[in-house]
């Protein structure tokens, strides 16, 4: 027992002071690679797209199909379009015939769903960071249409971007800042000059954030210059009423 004992304690010690030589090694791009089709074939694709992302910035990782490839795929899967056509265009120029010819095969899939539009900047654009509000002027019939349309136009709302830009929508008729466009199957993408929301257009017109913060601050003046002046008696009802007169938005 005591001999058994004394070997495990002499078993612990080596390995506590020489650790295993893999210990301290770095992935491969391959390793990384074959992690991220793994997640991308057990449908966790952000997970997916987050490695082979980190595979394709690696030495190598832009040459190597199956990292490109599959990074394509993911993209489309989190509505990353422009991405994955991008990469999917790039993957049909590298591997083998066999694997050329698949990735034009998905790409021309990918191209019977969606298409591009020119997001310019229209005279008078800053031409600073700001946001794209997409609606569809007539509305999806097909479900997965709907819900895909659905996150990109929340992508756009909720990231800034600089202009020029290009997006690929489902083909339909939309407004982009309230200009109107539309995107076909087999036709060239068309070139849309919009202001970019939140970003002041010119001396006279100022887009819809701006608007909306300024009649909210106009409203909350108006509210407290009616208490200051007409000194309200107190109150002990629950139930308050606030009646506003003559409150006017000064011309932006």
């Amino acid at each position: 027992m005591m001999k058994a004992l004394l070997c495990l304690t002499a078993i612990g010690l080596c390995l506590g002071v020489s650790p295993p030589a893999w210990a301290d090694a770095q992935p491969t791009l391959e390793d990384v690679r074959v992690q991220g089709v793994h997640y991308f074939k057990r449908q966790k694709y952000r997970l997916a797209f987050k490695t082979l992302t980190k595979a394709y910035e690696m030495n190598g990782g832009t040459r190597d199909f199956r990292t490109v490839f599959y990074r394509g795929r993911a993209a489309v899967k989190i509505r990353q379009l422009e991405l994955a056509f991008e990469m999917l265009g790039r993957a049909c120029t590298l591997g083998d015939a066999k694997e050329k010819a698949k990735a034009k095969e998905t790409l021309a899939d990918l191209r019977q769903l969606y298409g591009p539009v020119r997001l310019a900047a229209a005279k008078g654009e800053s031409n600073e960071p700001g946001r794209v509000y997409f609606e569809a002027k007539v509305g999806f019939v097909n479900k997965l249409k709907r819900k895909i349309f659905g996150k990109i136009r929340k992508r756009y709302r909720e990231t800034d971007i600089s202009l020029p830009i290009e997006v690929y929508l489902p083909y339909g008729e939309y407004l982009a800042n309230k200009v109107p466009f539309v995107v076909a199957e087999g036709k060239e993408a068309s070139t849309v000059e919009i202001f970019l929301a939140g970003r002041e257009s010119s001396d006279e017109e100022f887009s819809w954030g701006l608007i909306g913060a300024g009649m909210g601050a106009v409203a909350a003046l108006g509210i407290g210059l009616y208490f200051l002046l007409n000194d309200p008696a107190p109150i002990y009802d629950d139930r308050v009423q606030v009646q506003l007169h003559s409150l006017t938005v000064p011309s932006l």
